[in-house]
């Protein structure tokens, strides 16, 4: 409604134009906000609620002064909040904003455990990944472990058979030595370089047969 005055300034008269609801309604339905979302259209005189959707003809009219948006209201005129609506109880992300020349509300929000659902998902495929690298780094580092045991007790056992092998040589009353597929010293005993009367200088693995 806008009133109209007359050229001396007096009445002239009231200019009123009406919608129907159902143009709202029609309009808020067609949005895609989840199946769970909301549009909420009030007055803010009174607090009167014109249209939402979801529809429920029980709604229509109902008062809304009491509502989470309406006290978000008396903090700011526009903003956003997570409420729990008063009509059907859904948590919901709400923006709102406050009409400045026609008297009215508009709220839309949408349901929380849809807006997080995504981020769900993806934490619960990295999570996913996350254990069958942690599993598969525990199974590696039991194979290594396994290994290195392994390979500790061949190193052990090598050792053991080098000091038993060296005592054999070194009291042995013969000579013995042996060379590679090069001709070149790789083991010998005291007794063999006394029996040859090699000096140190050669007593060294890597030593020329043709040195000796």
């Amino acid at each position: 409604t806008r009133r109209f005055n007359r050229s001396d300034g007096g009445f002239g008269g009231v200019a009123v134009a009406a919608l129907d609801p159902e143009y709202f309604q029609k309009f808020y339905d067609g949005l895609r906000l989840g199946n769970s979302g909301a549009v909420l259209l009030a007055s803010l005189d009174g607090g009167r609620l014109l249209v939402r959707r979801p529809f429920a003809e029980a709604n229509i009219g109902r008062d809304m002064s009491q509502s989470g948006i309406f006290q978000q209201l008396k903090l700011s005129p526009c903003g956003r909040a997570e409420i729990t609506a008063s009509t059907d109880g859904v948590t919901r992300l709400n923006s709102y904003e406050e009409g400045k020349d026609d008297g009215l509300v508009v709220a839309v929000g949408q349901d929380v455990d849809e807006l997080l659902a995504p981020w769900r998902d993806n934490a619960v495929r990295q999570l996913g990944i996350a254990a069958i690298v942690v599993a598969f780094v525990a199974l590696m580092g039991a194979a290594v472990w396994r290994i290195t045991r392994v390979l500790s007790r061949g190193a052990r056992a090598a050792r053991e058979t080098s000091i038993r092998f060296d005592a054999a040589l070194s009291n042995m009353t013969q000579g013995i030595s042996m060379f590679d597929s090069k001709r070149r010293l790789v083991v010998w005993n005291a007794r063999f370089a006394e029996i040859y009367r090699l000096p140190p200088a050669l007593l060294k693995v890597g030593t020329s047969q043709g040195e000796i």
